[in-house]
């Protein structure tokens, strides 16, 4: 180091000398740093004199020798001053006689030599220097080696040999490329534009070979790219691979180190990330950006950046500018040169200086600019690339490269204005950024809208299938309680979704199951106080009802319009009543132990008896009517007779809510901690026990079976009931019931049907069946929320004693209902005394309209028949002649002559105006417009097949299946065109939803609905039986379809989700000939043929 200062050293003190432009600061400046020590400031002046002198690299080679620690020990005045004595007094390196020096440069000299063997031959000589031998020297210098020898390109200048000199020095011998840079040639040769660009792109070709060989060249410039005349013919030459870099692999064994601070390459030739000095790892594209200088400098005649703009500037200044600042185009570059500049350049190129401009301006300005990008991403990819953008151009085809994009140049401006144009780029970046980001905002808001709602969509279409799913299940197995929840909730949501709560919706499936869950009574009586038993009389022309308020209640069932009768009270609770055989006489029993006796017929108390004070829970009276039975609460069990009398009693710690008098009254069963004890009620007698393990607590009991010979009981914990048998007591089988404690179990007057009450409202339609003589089970037909009560209140349901059809219950909301054991379950199947021809509903009358045989309107046996009961009309087929039947008045307004022999379909149009007839391949279709007192046949299509039709589009459109038998077809019926068709081989059954957007259509495996106008297939089920009906509900959203084995099926057309059987006929009835759904959507008609005229089944409340 030197004394001066430990910290400075000769490369620094040059390079900050540099960013001085005065001359004489600059001199004091290196006299402070380097003080005393003259050898150090010699070799900063000698540094700054090839500095000014700007030397092809040499400036560039010192400032890198200087950068390497090996040659700071080594005096840069010797490394200046070395040359090439040496060789001077050697005339002779291996077989090869120097014969002139050629060139000097940073590393060493070029030598013009003669090879003496094995051919003669002149080639050129690169000795290294002797005194700069070092490990980075030698690196280079292999590398330029190594780098030439993997070249074979006619462009290339090759490698002939190598080796060392006698004294060590390294050297190569290479192919001798007599001629000129390739700037000055194209300036000597006065060559045009067009010649140019032809040599340029040779040197592109041979960069490109470069390339694909994974060498980067680096030090393209036009000293680097000798130009020789070979038979008239330019050859340009790329030398010098000194500064070469590999890609992807190493070029030798040595590493050349190129510092972080270093910059590789002639400053005004190198491209923006070799300035970054190590920052940016280099590419191809770097070479591309040197051959755009090289480019600008042949048409321009000078570089972008020439020797005066880096003279005066810093080495930071030279950086930013090579980086940042954008070069002039070519043509703006020569129209702001001087005139007689302009005259030497245009002279060079053989051409006018007034169209010196024109040749350039335009394409090959876009394509020396896109070369010239300070950003590579957007510089031709490679040297071929731009090779052939340049051929484009001179093929007259249009270039690759285009002029800069507004934002771009605006982006550029800014970047070379930034002090002056700070503000106004900050308030133009600021409105067009809040306009980008507004506009960019209301689109991405709208598309995350559109893709929301249809998300929205999606999911509320998947929650309300999954709901119709939950809700069909329920119906179809007679859970309306579940039913009941769930089709609340899902109203209550959708409720909650309208904007407008009060806006009038189609009825849907959902509404339909609604209001099945909630099935009427027959009758209602309300009270004011709660009730707690029930009794009703043999014949079932009596109820009596006793409550919390004491008084005993008579209500006359066979006289609707007769009030209610207080027959007396107790004047405290009453929680039991029982009516004798013959409906004479009835007892009541109160909270404090009181039995009152009643006659009912002068409906006064005949008499009282207090057997303890325990309260009464139950009342029984034997079937002869001579005894009654009071069981007490956890006390015991007190019977008499009719009158009063005491018989027996016996003391039993258990709950006593029911006791049973057998059917012949000599035995009375009682529940027991044990079991049910039987006593023999002539001697008062425990004759035997029935062992009802596992059913240890019973709290109900009736009698059943079509003799009353099976024993059901309901246990306080278990959910089922159990059937033991009446003489022997062996159990028969249990049945699950899905409720504990059923506080009440009565049996039909035929022994077959049970109600189960619980104490939560709810009660339970039970169909026994008997397997074997020694087994019985039971399947909830039904089961509904009766009554508003909650806990363990009791409910009390009884049947009519001669009737197996009507029930009672009664409730702690003080209401008394009768119920219709069909009506509960929303699924009744019509019957007539005569035969039914055809079933339809009409309006919302509760119950469907028949059309019996040998009635009007036809008189004779309807063979197809088309009911459209919104308009009040149906078409009746009999024989040969279609009859237009007013609903109204069951009498035809027309009747039409068919030419068909056989009739498949007749279908009537929606507002009752068109007839069509299928038939034989054929269809006919007449119109009407004075609602049928004339009509006219308006055309014969002999393009159909024998599936139904029906019609659309104002009735300018017939859907049916082609006489093919291969698809669904929209016929325009006036002129017999095919509008549309959909492919499905041999269709049976067709249907168009109510908006006329959706057509279904179905075979013996397939079912399908598309949309009209789109085409797309909305549903797509296959393997199923065969169709035979289909309907869609009026929202459109689910369609019900009619198979082979009579079962009724739905789907929700949105998502294509099965939804689950709705209606499953008995075994005989089949294939159902339709299905009709009321205007207000509650109920369903499905009518199935039969032996004997039609069945119709009715789903639904009224």
């Amino acid at each position: 180091m030197h004394e001066p200062s430990k910290h400075e050293s000769i490369k620094s003190v040059f390079l900050r000398a540099t960013e001085l432009e005065n001359h004489e600061d600059r001199r004091r400046f290196i006299e402070q740093a380097c003080g005393s020590d003259r050898a150090m400031l010699s070799d900063v002046e000698r540094l700054l004199g090839a500095h000014d002198r700007q030397g092809a690299n040499l400036l560039d080679e010192v400032v890198d020798r200087i950068g390497a620690a090996e040659t700071r020990r080594t005096p840069v005045t010797k490394w200046l001053q070395s040359g090439p004595s040496e060789l001077d007094r050697v005339h002779l390196i291996d077989r090869y006689k120097i014969c002139e020096l050629l060139g000097e440069g940073g590393m060493g000299a070029v030598y013009v030599a003669q090879q003496q063997r094995p051919v003669r031959r002149k080639v050129a000589v690169k000795v290294i220097r002797a005194g700069i031998a070092t490990k980075e020297t030698m690196a280079r210098f292999s590398n330029e080696r190594q780098a030439l020898a993997m070249m074979n390109h006619p462009n290339i200048a090759k490698i002939l040999d190598g080796g060392a000199t006698t004294a060590g020095q390294p050297y190569l011998v290479m192919e001798l490329v007599q001629g000129l840079p390739i700037t000055e040639h194209a300036d000597a040769y006065r060559l045009k534009a067009n010649e140019r660009l032809r040599i340029f792109v040779k040197v592109c070709r041979a960069v490109q070979h470069a390339h694909r060989k994974g060498v980067i060249h680096r030090d393209l410039k036009p000293s680097n790219i000798l130009v020789a005349q070979v038979d008239e013919e330019a050859v340009p030459k790329v030398i010098d691979f000194g500064l070469a870099k590999a890609l992807g692999h190493p070029l030798t064994d040595n590493t050349i180190y190129t510092g972080f601070a270093q910059m590789v390459g002639t400053p005004m030739y190198i491209s923006p990330e070799q300035a970054e000095m190590g920052v940016v790892d280099i590419d191809t594209r770097s070479d591309v950006y040197s051959l755009g200088v090289l480019l600008y400098e042949l048409m321009v005649g000078t570089p972008p950046f020439g020797h005066k703009t880096f003279k005066t500037a810093s080495f930071d200044e030279v950086r930013r500018i090579i980086r940042e600042v954008q070069p002039l185009r070519p043509s703006e570059a020569i129209s702001t040169m001087k005139a007689d500049k302009v005259s030497t350049i245009a002279q060079h190129r053989g051409v006018d200086r007034r169209k010196l401009h024109e040749t350039i301006q335009g394409e090959l300005d876009w394509i020396i600019m896109k070369a010239l990008e300070k950003d590579r991403r957007r510089r031709y990819g490679t040297a071929a690339e731009l090779a052939d953008d340049i051929m484009r151009y001179l093929g007259g085809d249009a270039v690759l490269a285009c002029p800069p994009s507004r934002l771009y140049q605006l982006r550029k401006m800014f970047q070379r204005h930034r002090l002056g144009l700070s503000a106004v780029a900050l308030v133009l970046f600021s409105l067009i950024t809040i306009s980008v980001v507004s506009t960019w905002q209301v689109v991405e808001v709208r598309r995350a809208k559109l893709e929301s709602e249809a998300r929205e969509r999606r999911a509320n279409g998947l929650l309300e299938s999954s709901q119709l799913q939950t809700a069909t299940a329920a119906y179809r197995g007679g859970d309306l309680v579940h039913l009941a929840q769930v089709t609340s909730d899902a109203l209550q949501n959708r409720r909650l979704s309208l904007l407008d709560p009060t806006t009038k919706r189609t009825p849907t499936l959902l509404d339909f199951l609604h209001s099945a869950a909630h099935p009427p009574p027959q009758r209602q009586f309300s009270f004011p106080s709660p009730i707690h038993e029930v009794a009703v009389s043999a014949d079932g022309n009596l109820c009596l009802c006793v409550g919390e308020d004491g008084n005993l209640m008579k209500i006359r069932l066979d006289e609707p319009e007769q009030p209610r009768i207080t027959l007396g009270s107790h004047w405290e609770p009453v929680h039991a009543v029982a009516i004798s055989p013959d409906a004479s006489m009835a007892i009541s029993g109160s909270a404090s132990g009181f039995v009152r006796y009643w006659d009912l017929e002068q409906a006064e108390c005949t008499g009282h008896v207090w057997p303890v004070i325990n309260g009464v829970e139950s009342l029984a009276w034997s079937p002869d009517g001579k005894s009654v039975a009071a069981g007490f609460r956890y006390t015991g069990v007190w019977v008499g007779d009719a009158e009063g009398n005491e018989k027996f009693r016996f003391a039993n710690d258990q709950r006593h809510e029911t006791l049973l008098f057998s059917p012949d009254s000599r035995e009375l069963f009682v529940p027991t901690r044990e079991g049910i004890h039987v006593w023999d009620v002539a001697t008062g007698k425990h004759t035997r026990s029935i062992d009802t393990k596992p059913f240890s607590n019973i709290r109900a009991m009736c009698w059943a079976g079509p003799h009353r010979e099976w024993l059901i009981a309901g246990e306080r914990y278990l959910d089922s009931l159990a059937v033991f048998d009446r003489d022997s007591g062996a159990a028969m089988g249990s049945f699950n019931v899905s409720a504990s404690y059923a506080q009440s179990v009565s049996a039909s007057a035929d022994g077959m049907w049970l109600t189960a009450g619980f104490g939560d409202g709810r009660v339970q339609l039970i169909q026994l069946s008997r397997f074997d003589s020694s087994h019985v089970d039971g399947r909830i037909h039904a089961q509904l929320t009766a009554h508003d009560q909650e806990g363990e209140t009791r409910l009390a349901a009884k049947w009519f004693g001669d009737d197996s059809k009507h029930f009672v219950t009664a409730g702690n909301d003080g209401v008394v209902q009768v119920w219709d054991r069909d009506a509960v379950a929303c699924q009744r199947e019509l019957t007539s005394a005569m035969a039914i021809e055809a079933a339809y509903l009409f309006d919302n009358e509760p119950d469907p309209v028949f059309v019996l045989r040998g009635q009007e309107p036809t008189r004779s046996s309807i063979e197809k028949f088309s009911p459209q009961s919104a308009n009040g009309l149906a078409a009746m087929q009999s024989s040969g002649q279609i009859a237009i039947v007013s609903l109204e008045t069951g009498r035809p307004l027309a009747t039409i002559e068919s030419p068909l022999e056989t009739h498949e379909y007749v279908s009537l149009s929606r507002d009752g105006s068109r007839l069509a007839a299928i038939g034989n391949g054929q269809v006919y279709v007449w119109k009407s417009i004075d609602d049928w007192s004339t009509h006219q046949l308006i055309t014969n299509n002999p393009k159909a097949g024998d599936s139904n039709a029906v019609f659309a589009d104002n009735n300018r459109t017939l859907i049916c299946e082609n006489a093919a038998y291969t698809r669904v077809q929209e016929l325009e019926i006036e002129s017999g065109r095919v509008m549309r068709w959909r492919e499905m081989s041999d269709p049976d059954v067709v249907a168009i939803s109510r908006d006329e957007r959706l057509i279904a259509a179905g075979n013996d495996k397939h079912l399908n609905v598309w949309d009209r106008e789109s085409g797309q297939v909305m549903l797509d089920i296959q393997n199923l039986s065969s169709l035979f009906a289909l309907c869609f509900l009026a929202d459109d959203r689910v369609l019900l379809s009619g198979h082979n084995d009579g079962q009724i099926m739905a789907w929700h057309v949105p998502t294509g989700q099965r939804l689950g059987v709705l209606y499953h006929p008995r075994n005989d009835l089949r294939r159902p000939r339709s299905i009709q759904v009321s205007p207000d959507g509650r109920r369903i008609l499905i009518v199935y043929p039969s032996e004997h005229g039609y069945v119709p089944v009715l789903l639904g409340m009224n």
